[in-house]
């Protein structure tokens, strides 16, 4: 089930940037999070290259890095 939602995130992002489009929403929060949860139980070695340059730009956003600096206290 997660290779296929994988396709479609991977189709979608082969025609833009962001998951709805040009804009980071709140969209591409919910789907890095799956993504990096892949990553996190080993499969995110078979991501696309599609999959991998959108995780390098969600890492890349200022706000990104601020709040890895600063996660919510448990």
């Amino acid at each position: 089930m997660f290779q296929n939602r994988l396709a479609l995130v991977s189709r979608r992002l082969d025609e833009v940037p962001y998951m709805v489009g040009k804009a980071f929403t709140a969209a591409d929060i919910s789907v890095r999070y799956a993504l990096e949860l892949g990553s996190r139980v080993g499969i995110g070695d078979q991501y696309s290259p599609t999959i991998k340059s959108y995780l390098e730009r969600l890492h890349a956003r200022d706000v990104y890095k601020r709040a890895m600096k600063n996660p919510a206290p448990n």
